[in-house]
Parts: C-alpha cells; structure tokens; sequence
C-alpha cells in the first residue's frame, strides 16, 4: 500500500479558535482590532499608538499585521 497519510493541516477555523483564545486571556482585542486602534491614535495620541503597535509584535508576531505594525513604528519612532 503506497498511500499514507499527511498530517492535518490547520484549517482558518483552527487559526480562529487560537485568536479567540488569546483574546479572552488577553483583553479581547484582535490584532486587526489593535492595528486599526492604533492607526486611529496616531495623529491624537501617538504614545499610545506606539504601544498598541507594540502590543501587536508582543501577542501576534507572527501576524500578517506584524508587519504593518513595524512599518508605523518606523514612521512614528
């Protein structure tokens, strides 16, 4: 018998469940939600902007938004 079989890959529910667990231990926000919170703050507040995109590299690193989380720290630091 030449099948085997491949281990299971997470599917988009799997990844949703993990972000969901983090955010009930962690404050509740997502890392869209804290980007988007953080871009908001930029022009009012950008102490705090700095530190939600902080919080974004500490909780999500290796989010897609991770990235775009670094490229507002280099405009704002």
């Amino acid at each position: 018998d030449n099948s085997f079989s491949s281990p299971a890959q997470p599917n988009r529910s799997d990844y949703a469940a993990s972000e969901n667990a983090s955010n009930a231990n962690s404050g509740g926000k997502s890392a869209n939600e804290l980007y988007v919170t953080g871009y908001k703050l930029e022009k009012t507040n950008p102490q705090r902007a700095i530190s939600t995109y902080h919080e974004i590299l500490d909780r999500f690193p290796d989010s897609d938004l991770a990235i775009k989380a670094i490229e507002r720290l280099d405009k704002l630091e």
